[in-house]
């Protein structure tokens, strides 16, 4: 049975894994491996339920905007030693129709938020995304989407 719930999301995946793939499998491999390991820390830290994994990226779902603010700063922190880790973060908030495990749907914004192709940003979709943020001291890109 499907159930609608309201949730702060977070996707991530890492910029050029295709690239990365194409020059060094093994070693991306081992990206890859150490991009779920820190995702899995952080999550569990606050308080985020990782609801699918993707070949190089991720889906987590939090109860509050905060968290997900938190979580992903502290994950772009942790991808800095070596290998570096080009991680791109996208937030949003809104409704989801979910089936177990599995988010089947999300509102139109929540498509495509991590789509700037530069690495390490933390893009959110909504002003009080970016409200949460800037209440905390904490620094994020805010990225608008027009309804179409």
């Amino acid at each position: 049975m499907s159930q609608r719930q309201l949730a702060a999301i977070m996707f991530t995946d890492i910029v050029g894994y295709t690239a990365m793939m194409q020059r060094n499998e093994q070693e991306t491999i081992e990206i890859v491996e150490r991009q779920r390991s820190i995702l899995k820390e952080k999550a569990k830290r606050y308080r985020g339920e990782i609801t699918q994994f993707y070949r190089d990226g991720n889906l987590i779902l939090f109860q509050s905007v905060l968290q997900a603010v938190q979580c992903a700063i502290s994950i772009q922190e942790a991808s800095h030693p070596d290998p570096f880790i080009p991680l791109r973060i996208g937030i949003h908030s809104g409704e989801i129709i979910r089936k177990g495990k599995h988010v089947n749907r999300m509102g139109s914004s929540g498509k495509n938020i991590s789509c700037p192709q530069q690495p390490r940003p933390i893009i959110a979709t909504k002003s009080k995304i970016r409200k949460t943020a800037d209440e905390q001291d904490l620094e994020i890109a805010t990225w608008i989407f027009e309804k179409s």
